[in-house]
């Protein structure tokens, strides 16, 4: 009882330092002019939890506009911040903030991956009670999909994981204008993959939401699921393979591409992200 209770409250004051972390950051981009898209952990644990001691929380998480990313480093580094340069095809960079990281991307997933893109999530965001933008419901669910798919699934955070089983639960939620959203980003597979690995679970609003979907591209699916429980050899297939489950047979070349590149990189020593 006396570890749960510890727990809670570690978790608590987590939560309360990515809040302020999340307030100082903006501030700086938003005097740069630089308008940024909180999501995830900041944005899901008052919106899915009771009492923000349910859920643990790392690091704060933003989206930008590709176009902003160079500026907002540089307004980040300007304030004092320390910054890291991230990787350029992903289009992302960390910054230290109040000893808190902040991770910054300027696409839903790796590129190629998911059709949805920041753009389009900027311009259906809305602004909340703080004054910060909010993603739109629906287009939120799916970022959070894709950042389990990418994770493996399996291998994703538990709070990652939950988010996604309880966000499908709030009343706000529509199951046909999500697929709506997921069937425009060209994502019905790695939506499917998502909510077959939690109807697995027992989770059946995922069930409902897997059959609203329809049917993904099988034999993808069959290989990825089949990857996911070999844990020797999915460790080392199973990203690369996870960049193809666009339905976009031209996106899916490009992932790929990308994917393979950013892995001979790495296997030839080169530092950092490509």
């Amino acid at each position: 009882m006396q570890r749960a209770v510890k727990q809670a409250t570690l978790r608590w004051a987590k939560q309360g330092v990515a809040r302020a972390a999340l307030g100082r950051a903006l501030g700086v981009l938003d005097a740069a002019g630089i308008d940024v898209l909180p999501v995830k952990g900041v944005v899901t644990t008052p919106l899915l939890y009771d009492d923000a001691a349910e859920r643990d929380i790392a690091d704060v998480d933003l989206r930008m506009r590709p176009r902003d990313r160079v500026r907002a480093l540089r307004a980040c580094a300007a304030a004092g911040f320390r910054v890291g340069h991230g990787s350029k095809q992903w289009g992302t960079f960390e910054a230290i903030v109040n000893g808190t990281l902040v991770e910054v991307e300027t696409s839903v997933g790796p590129p190629g991956l998911c059709g949805l893109t920041v753009d389009t999530m900027m311009a259906h965001a809305r602004r909340n009670d703080d004054g910060y933008l909010e993603p739109e419901l629906h287009e939120h669910a799916l970022l959070l999909c894709v950042n389990v798919f990418k994770d493996k699934l399996a291998r994703a955070r538990g709070h990652a994981l939950e988010d996604v089983a309880r966000i499908v639960r709030i009343e706000a939620f529509d199951d046909a204008l999500f697929v709506r959203v997921v069937h425009a980003a060209q994502s019905t597979t790695l939506a499917w993959l998502v909510a077959d690995f939690l109807a697995q679970q027992g989770d059946t609003r995922w069930a409902e939401i897997r059959a609203a979907l329809g049917p993904p591209r099988r034999a993808y699916a069959a290989t990825y699921r089949a990857l996911m429980r070999r844990r020797l050899r999915g460790r080392f297939l199973l990203p690369l393979v996870a960049r193809a489950a666009s339905d976009n047979a031209l996106e899916r070349a490009r992932a790929v591409a990308l994917g393979a590149a950013g892995t001979a990189w790495w296997l030839l020593g080169g530092r950092g992200a490509p």
